[in-house]
């Protein structure tokens, strides 16, 4: 898991694919077990679908950021980092319906009490 989340942080699109692609298939085997669930594998469960719903944001796949996102709102509504995903995923499509590009850094959603670094001036 924390190897697929350190791919997601790469600037390699590739690399982030291949991140996507490795929870998604950890996310597939929780599924099947899903009657098994401890309260530890629940908050697996969630970060997964986080991750995913974030994965897809990052590669431009918002359909599916959107699906993992509703997901997990279903299973945590309070939840305040995926509500600010699904507003960045509504932004964005609304500019890509005007032909718009728009460059997001994932700080706000990642860690909301980090605040992003300024570059610094040389």
């Amino acid at each position: 898991m924390n190897f697929a989340v350190a791919l997601l942080k790469s600037d390699s699109v590739e690399n982030k694919v291949r991140g996507v692609a490795l929870l998604k298939g950890l996310y597939d085997s929780l599924q099947r077990v899903s009657l098994f669930f401890s309260d530890t594998d629940k908050d697996l469960i969630r970060f997964c679908l986080y991750e995913l719903a974030l994965g897809y944001y990052l590669i431009n796949k918002f359909g599916q950021s959107q699906e993992y996102a509703h997901t997990l709102l279903q299973l945590t509504p309070n939840h305040q980092q995926v509500k600010a995903l699904l507003s960045l995923i509504e932004d964005t499509g609304s500019l890509d319906d005007k032909k718009g590009k728009k460059k997001t850094t994932t700080a706000s959603i990642t860690d909301k009490n980090k605040k992003p670094q300024e570059k610094k001036k040389t």
